[in-house]
């Protein structure tokens, strides 16, 4: 005898009765929802908190090289003598005149406005298509530094690195939403996580701004501080009688001499540049004057017309300011020991890898070129003492702990924007 089949309403019967089921099957359709809202698994969640954090430190790096740019004679987070300066006096630090960090923090700045706030595939691919070109260009930044430039910037690195990062992850996301709005949501920071994300890159502006109000000074050369008196502020200036920027320090200079009198401990060196054919000798006529008469000296040359640094004419200066004999005076500029001493003051410069002219250290603070507003307010905080410096390390800490409460509530806090499931 053979057994009848099961008609459809007791087939329906079978699948649809014991109670004791239903909880399994609940956990069951519940398990299914998420596994579907969670999309094919953490990676790209992943990617999304990557992209953030280095949009983020590129917004740190460049509002610190922003603040270094506009401060280069007394720089708040790179020394003078790094790298960051020598990519900064090259041919690639600006586009149209315009220095490249001064583009580079409001494109990142609203690129992780963008990235924080898109919540559809749209939106994903705009951020990964703007991502992406920045990463590229920071290919090429880096590829300069390192074939033409040759010098490495830290600041300038975090930056590019950090652009290749977002633009890796950006892409990536792109990829995995398939122009899908329901998977774009899924990856979308959402809630107290936007906000948290906002206040990072907030911090990653007023962070390094904070800091570049008490630097931590790098030491000066030693070339330098050995020529430093205690219980004083030194001022080193090397200088070209025939620079007009050196001219025109000039008058400051003595304004500052004048007004702390014995506090100051004044240095002047010679860095008569080669395509100043008069330097040379003006800078020899300086070194022959006795030390009591070199300021009265030098203040002579800086007024002269330099067609006139001719050893003949500058011969004159030993009557006119009291030099001694104009014979012994002129035997003096030919003589190969005074050669010896502006030599020596040039390849001093050199060794401290001095950065144009006028180059002026006060103690330890470099000011490069004319810059009589830095300069005045250099010698007035050191004539204050030491002042209270913040470590760079403490900046990157304290942005790292928001970075690290975003990057929380982004990972639990999943689904909030997820579009309704349908059916």
């Amino acid at each position: 005898m053979g057994t009848a089949p099961p008609d459809k309403d007791s087939a329906a019967a079978d699948t649809t009765a014991s109670p004791s089921d239903a909880p399994v099957r609940a956990v069951e359709r519940k398990r299914d929802v998420d596994r579907d809202d969670l999309g094919p698994g953490t990676a790209p969640r992943a990617a999304a908190i990557v992209k953030h954090v280095a949009l983020a430190l590129a917004i740190c790096a460049s509002t610190a090289l922003v603040i270094d740019y506009r401060n280069a004679g007394d720089p708040a987070f790179c020394g003078v003598q790094s790298g960051c300066y020598a990519v900064r006096a090259s041919a690639y630090s600006h586009v149209a005149g315009i220095p490249l960090p001064n583009l580079a923090l409001p494109a990142f700045a609203i690129l992780l406005g963008l990235s924080i706030y898109a919540t559809t595939a749209a939106h994903h691919r705009l951020v990964a298509g703007a991502a992406g070109a920045a990463g590229l260009l920071a290919v090429g930044l880096i590829a300069l530094q390192a074939f033409f430039v040759g010098a490495f910037c830290p600041w300038c690195i975090i930056v590019d690195t950090s652009a290749i990062v977002a633009g890796l992850a950006a892409i990536m996301i792109w990829f995995w939403n398939k122009d899908d709005d329901r998977r774009a949501a899924q990856v979308s920071v959402q809630g107290r996580a936007a906000g948290a994300w906002a206040v990072a890159g907030a911090l990653a502006i007023g962070l390094p701004m904070l800091w570049a109000r008490y630097p931590s000074i790098p030491a000066a050369p030693p070339e330098i501080t050995a020529q430093q008196q205690a219980g004083k502020v030194t001022i080193i200036s090397y200088t070209d009688f025939e620079c007009p920027f050196c001219r025109k320090l000039h008058p400051v200079l003595d304004a500052l001499r004048e007004k702390h009198g014995d506090k100051i401990h004044f240095v002047r060196k010679m860095k008569p540049l080669v395509s100043h054919v008069g330097a040379l000798p003006a800078a020899k006529a300086w070194m022959c004057a006795p030390p009591a008469k070199q300021d009265a000296v030098a203040a002579a040359l800086y007024e002269m017309e330099p067609e006139h640094f001719k050893i003949e004419e500058l011969a004159a200066l030993a009557e006119k300011l009291d030099l001694g004999p104009r014979e012994a005076f002129t035997a003096c500029m030919k003589a190969k020991a005074t050669d010896m001493l502006v030599d020596r003051d040039s390849q001093e410069f050199l060794e401290i890898k001095g950065r144009g002219l006028p180059y002026t250290f006060v103690n330890s603070r470099p000011v490069i070129g004319f810059n009589p507003d830095k300069l005045t307010t250099s010698v007035e905080m050191e004539l204050q003492g030491p002042a209270p410096a913040l470590p760079i390390s403490a900046m990157f800490a304290a942005l790292g702990a928001m970075i690290v409460v975003a990057s929380a509530f982004s990972w639990t806090s999943r689904g909030e924007r997820a579009a309704p499931r349908q059916g």
